[in-house]
């Protein structure tokens, strides 16, 4: 009988340590997923640069990139970006909330590039070096100033895969984006120019 307590107790531990050490125990789909704010409600002013700071600032505490992140845009929300994004060495993938179509006023989120506090803005949104994916947002390629610059959307490295869907790209000076990498793949459903 006591041997069969022991026998027990150890087999209770162990299945509890093996609960507690299962890869992924309590990672959801949802758990990887990081919503970006774009407005701050306790200050009442819109936040500066939310979408580029969220994505620099987005590491472990080795240094490393979180795998597989999605960033989360906020339906209506300004996204107004002030540095271009890059993506060297990581996919990068961006999913805004979809628009309410019984709702005139409920729009995907918009990313634009705004003005810095002297009056310059980067030439580009996005480097992008990695695979890289734009889902239900509205892309304004006027400056806040109303400049418009030359291909926003520069992919440049070799066998990336870029994939845009639900997306409205509004303004551009001649184009809009530029594929330069060899071997790479380019799709675009669901979007309107």
């Amino acid at each position: 009988v006591t041997m069969m307590k022991s026998c027990y107790k150890q087999v209770g531990l162990l299945a509890l340590i093996l609960v507690l050490a299962a890869p992924g125990r309590g990672v959801t789909a949802q758990d990887n997923t990081l919503v970006v704010e774009w407005f701050d409600e306790t200050a009442d002013t819109l936040i500066a640069n939310p979408l580029y700071r969220a994505i620099v600032a987005d590491t472990l505490a080795d240094g490393s990139r979180v795998d597989g992140r999605v960033y989360k845009l906020r339906q209506g929300g300004f996204y107004y970006i002030t540095e271009t994004i890059d993506n060297s060495g990581f996919p990068l993938r961006i999913e805004g909330e979809p628009g309410d179509p019984n709702d005139p006023f409920a729009n995907p989120p918009m990313l634009q590039i705004d003005a810095r506090s002297d009056g310059s803005s980067p030439g580009k949104m996005f480097n992008i070096r990695g695979d890289f994916s734009l889902k239900n947002v509205i892309v304004n390629g006027k400056t806040t100033l109303g400049g418009l610059n030359y291909e926003i959307f520069d992919a440049r490295n070799d066998g990336v895969r870029i994939a845009f869907d639900h997306v409205i790209f509004e303004y551009a000076q001649w184009g809009i984006m530029g594929v330069y990498g060899k071997n790479s793949d380019l799709f675009i459903t669901n979007s309107h120019f």
